[in-house]
């Protein structure tokens, strides 16, 4: 825990497209499992790029980030959406989180701490630079960039998430995750049947994919998806 919390953050200036983000974070690649929500991981970088490439799929939506370690992805997502609320579960992570919403001084993004399949949605306390509080009343995403990772961790994710899309039934989950371990990946897919999910790939990179999850009651096997084409129908009714 000290060793923890004598790390030294660095600025990292982001860059894409003309949107910008300055955030704190470890500047060296750290896999303890008590390090990575102080790095920004490659996942991180793609995922922030998929929004500014699709920005208007986000303008004037509010968003739940789940396992936003130093917070890029949301504060990319912020400068187009109506209302961001950032969550991580290690208190460490949440205090640079929080350090990194106070330095953006944007009224809109909220932080607060979402241990996943333990902390109810309900109980979610998320506050903003000026501490002023914000209460969930709708969602339209629910983002995460390289939170897949850790097999322990993929069962309590898909508790929560089933948890939020109970209650935002019309949210969109998107997560990018960067393939390091087969055993994670292989948990991903088949936990996701389990927990009543489909997933697609919506964009693909070497070692690096945006997958969108669906509830497997409202996907309809006969129509095209948002982000298909008519092969990519094809290849899902066969399977």
């Amino acid at each position: 825990g000290d060793v923890y919390k004598r790390q030294v953050h660095g600025v990292e200036k982001w860059e894409y497209k003309g949107v910008e983000e300055e955030v704190y974070c470890l500047k060296s690649a750290q896999t303890d499992f008590d390090l990575t929500g102080q790095v920004i991981w490659k996942a991180a970088y793609f995922l922030s790029e998929y929004i500014v490439d699709n920005q208007e799929l986000f303008k004037d939506k509010t968003i739940l980030e789940l396992g936003a370690g130093v917070g890029l992805c949301g504060l990319v997502a912020a400068h187009f959406a109506q209302t961001i609320v950032l969550t991580d579960h290690h208190d460490v992570v949440l205090d640079l989180l929080r350090r990194n919403i106070t330095q953006s001084a944007r009224d809109k993004v909220f932080t607060g701490k979402l241990d996943w399949g333990k902390t109810s949605l309900a109980d979610l306390n998320a506050t903003n630079h000026k501490d002023e509080a914000h209460e969930l009343k709708n969602l339209d995403f629910i983002i995460g960039a390289d939170i897949v990772f850790w097999p322990d961790s993929i069962a309590p994710l898909y508790i929560t998430l089933r948890e939020v899309k109970a209650a935002f039934p019309r949210c969109r989950i998107i997560i990018s995750a960067y393939s390091r371990s087969a055993l994670s990946d292989k948990l991903f897919l088949s936990k996701a049947k389990e927990f009543g999910f489909n997933v697609s790939i919506i964009k693909g990179a070497e070692m690096i994919n945006i997958y969108e999850l669906e509830t497997i009651e409202a996907v309809s096997y006969t129509h095209l998806r948002a982000h298909e084409t008519p092969e990519h129908l094809v290849c899902r009714l066969l399977l």
